[in-house]
C-alpha cells in the first residue's frame, strides 16, 4: 500500500465518533441549530492550529472570515470554551489532547533513537557524525626526500648488496 507523504505531514486531531451525543453539543444544536455544530468544529480546528489557545480577537477574525453568524458563534464560545480575564480562549480537552500527542511523539522518538543506536555501525575515524569527511586542522607533513645515505641503505635492503 502506497502512502501519500503529504497526508502524513498534515496536522490532525482525534475526533470522537460519538461527539454528537455530547450533552453540550446537544444543547447547542437544540438551541442554535445544526449550523452551531459546524461553528463549534471550526473553532476547535482554530484552537488546534493555535496550539490550544487563541485570543478573542483571533476567534472574531475566524468568525468573520468564515462568515459565521456572530450571535451563534459567541454562544458556542461561551458554552464550550474557557475564556480567561485577559481574553485568552482555551479548552481543557484540547489542551489534554495536545499534551498527549506531544508525550506520544517524545516516547516514539526515544524508542526510534534506541532502535537506531542498536543497529548503527560505528563510523570510521575519518568521518564525522553526519557522515562527512572530517576536516583536519593541520595538513599532513610532506615526506622529505631521502638523503643519499638513507637511499643507499634502503636500496640495499630492498635489492640486496651489489658490491659483493
Amino acid at each position: 500500500m502506497k502512502t501519500d507523504n503529504k497526508k502524513l505531514s498534515e496536522p490532525w486531531f482525534k475526533h470522537d465518533f460519538n461527539a454528537s451525543s455530547d450533552m453540550k453539543l446537544q444543547k447547542i444544536r437544540r438551541k442554535y441549530g445544526i449550523e452551531a455544530i459546524g461553528i463549534y468544529w471550526m473553532l476547535v480546528e482554530l484552537l488546534y492550529r493555535q496550539n490550544g489557545q487563541a485570543t478573542m480577537d483571533d476567534l472574531e477574525t475566524e468568525i468573520y472570515d468564515k462568515r459565521m453568524p456572530e450571535d451563534k458563534a459567541q454562544a458556542v464560545i461561551k458554552m464550550c470554551f474557557n475564556i480567561s480575564s485577559d481574553g485568552i480562549v482555551t479548552c481543557a480537552r484540547i489542551d489534554n489532547a495536545i499534551k498527549e500527542r506531544e508525550e506520544l511523539s517524545e516516547t516514539r522518538a526515544k524508542a526510534a533513537k534506541k532502535r537506531y543506536e542498536k543497529r548503527v555501525v560505528p563510523l570510521p575515524d575519518w568521518m564525522d557524525e553526519d557522515g562527512n569527511v572530517k576536516e583536519y586542522k593541520s595538513k599532513p607533513e610532506k615526506e622529505k626526500p631521502l638523503s643519499d645515505e638513507e637511499y643507499e641503505s634502503l636500496s640495499k635492503k630492498l635489492f640486496g648488496d651489489d658490491d659483493k
